[in-house]
């Protein structure tokens, strides 16, 4: 901490040591916030993406891809009705629909976050320049 506060006093000989404290005080708060976009949301994010990706899998693997297209046999419908109203099914789709609501927020929370440390390295620069 000595050695950036004389760093500081050589780029900056006409700061006083209440600006020098202030000074460190931003750098301080602004590497806090930098650390939380990569050392806590990214890392929620990435978990919680593998896990809409591991259920989204079995979402479209359990329906016959059939279903999806433009011609059917009465015996594929009754197929896929019948999973589709299945316990299994619901159940897997409603844990999907969670985490994806979850996945959302936090992506919606890192955003905030990202937004955040933007405006405080744009008024750290303006400032600081």
């Amino acid at each position: 901490m000595e050695e950036i506060r004389k760093q500081i006093m050589t780029a900056r000989p006409n700061l006083r040591p209440v600006t020098i404290k202030n000074y460190m005080n931003q750098l301080n708060k602004l590497s806090h916030e930098i650390g939380l976009v990569y050392g806590h949301h990214y890392d929620r994010l990435d978990d919680n993406g593998k896990l809409m990706d591991e259920l989204y899998l079995f979402h479209s693997n359990i329906i016959n891809r059939s279903y999806l297209g433009f011609k059917k046999t009465k015996a594929e419908i009754e197929k896929n009705k019948k999973i589709i109203f299945s316990n299994e099914y619901r159940s897997k789709l409603i844990m999907f629909l969670g985490i994806e609501s979850s996945y959302l927020l936090k992506a919606n929370k890192a955003l905030t976050q990202m937004k955040k440390v933007k405006k405080m390295l744009e008024e750290y620069f303006s400032n600081n320049n």
